[in-house]
C-alpha cells in the first residue's frame, strides 16, 4: 500500500466519522469514495472532470482536505504519486514525488 492513508486516519475505528460526502459523491461496498463523471475532453490526453467533494477533518482540525470537482488528466502511464500542487494541500507532510494509494476509475455504461 502506497503513500498517505488519509481515508484510514479519518476512518478508524475508535474515533467517530470523521469526514463528509457531497455533490453526489458515494461509497461503494469496499469504502471507495465514487464522484460522478461530470466531462470528458478528448486530445493528445484525455482530461476527466468529476463533480462532488469529500472534506476530511481529523487530529482535532489539524488534518483538514477538502477534494473537490477532481480532474484527471491521462496520458503516457505513470504511478501515482503527489505533485507539486498537492504538496501544500497535505499540510507540507509529504514531499513531491511521495507515491499515493493507487488510483482506481471505474466506467459503469448507461443502460
Amino acid at each position: 500500500m502506497g503513500g498517505p492513508a488519509v481515508a484510514r486516519q479519518v476512518r478508524h475505528p475508535d474515533r467517530p466519522r470523521e469526514y463528509t460526502i457531497e455533490g453526489g459523491v458515494t461509497e461503494d461496498e469496499d469504502g471507495q469514495f465514487v464522484f460522478a463523471l461530470r466531462a470528458v475532453q478528448k486530445g493528445d490526453d484525455w482530461r476527466l472532470s468529476f463533480a462532488g467533494s469529500v472534506h476530511f477533518i481529523a487530529h482535532h482540525g489539524l488534518l483538514d482536505i477538502l477534494i473537490m470537482d477532481p480532474e484527471l488528466v491521462i496520458g503516457p502511464e505513470v504511478p501515482t504519486q503527489l505533485v507539486t500542487a498537492g504538496v501544500e494541500l497535505f499540510g507540507n507532510v509529504y514531499p513531491e514525488g511521495t507515491d499515493m494509494a493507487p488510483l482506481r476509475i471505474c466506467v459503469t455504461p448507461d443502460s
